[in-house]
């Protein structure tokens, strides 16, 4: 569980890093373009390979740095009331840590996609330096890369809650076997159906996603008993 937590602490600690002013009036992510367009000029200056590989490794680097600020935005500052009905909240914030079907639906949904963003950016990266196989790898399965995210988030979500205890923990088991009930009735239901094939692959990979939060719910468990017994 505390690796967890430290994650999301680092999660957050990169966003606000990202946005909050470093040095005079800039914020992190314009000091690191400016380290960035630093090493590409050093690398102009340089006349032979060694050169090429640091202008090359800026362009890594820039593309890496944009393609994680845009979530990082998109999360955290960005209004999406036009989009979605998000009552009085403001941001994924305010809506990922309600535990709720709607904030899952809607951190499914969104967030997932979100995630893909820095993931086909470090795929952009890798191909500005020359090695192609993850971008096609990519560009030919875009929905297993969406529905890995999905079942990412979908660990993620449940890992928020039971680290830092925001519901009671027997609501957290209750509600994450009623979602399994739930996949398990529909992957019945569409067996038969050929037509809904990437909907019962989705389906399916949410399933595999309940199992290691099950996981995780069984060491927060060992990880009380600890505690009590201690204490």
């Amino acid at each position: 569980m505390g690796n967890l937590r430290t994650m999301f602490e680092n999660i957050s600690k990169l966003g606000r890093f990202l946005r909050e002013e470093r040095i005079q009036n800039f914020n992190g992510f314009f000091v690191l373009f400016l380290i960035i367009i630093a090493i590409g000029m050093v690398g102009l200056k340089i006349d032979n390979n060694v050169g090429e590989y640091l202008i090359m490794f800026s362009v890594f680097l820039f593309i890496i740095l944009f393609y994680v600020t845009i979530p990082i935005a998109l999360s955290r500052d960005f209004r999406f009331k036009r989009y979605i009905l998000f009552g009085q909240r403001n941001s994924f914030s305010g809506i990922f840590r309600e535990f709720s079907f709607y904030s899952y639906i809607v951190s499914l949904i969104c967030v997932s996609t979100i995630m893909c963003i820095p993931t086909i950016g470090f795929s952009f990266g890798l191909y500005s330096l020359g090695i192609n196989f993850l971008m096609e790898w990519i560009v030919k399965n875009v929905s297993i890369v969406f529905y890995t995210m999905v079942s990412i988030e979908s660990v993620l979500w449940f890992a928020y809650h039971i680290v830092y205890e925001t519901v009671d923990f027997q609501e957290i088991k209750i509600k994450l076997t009623l979602f399994s009930a739930v996949a398990a009735t529909l992957l019945i239901l569409i067996e038969l159906n050929i037509y809904l094939k990437d909907f019962k692959l989705i389906l399916t990979y949410l399933a595999g996603s309940f199992f290691w939060i099950s996981f995780l719910i069984e060491l927060k468990i060992k990880q009380d008993c600890k505690s009590d017994n201690i204490s």
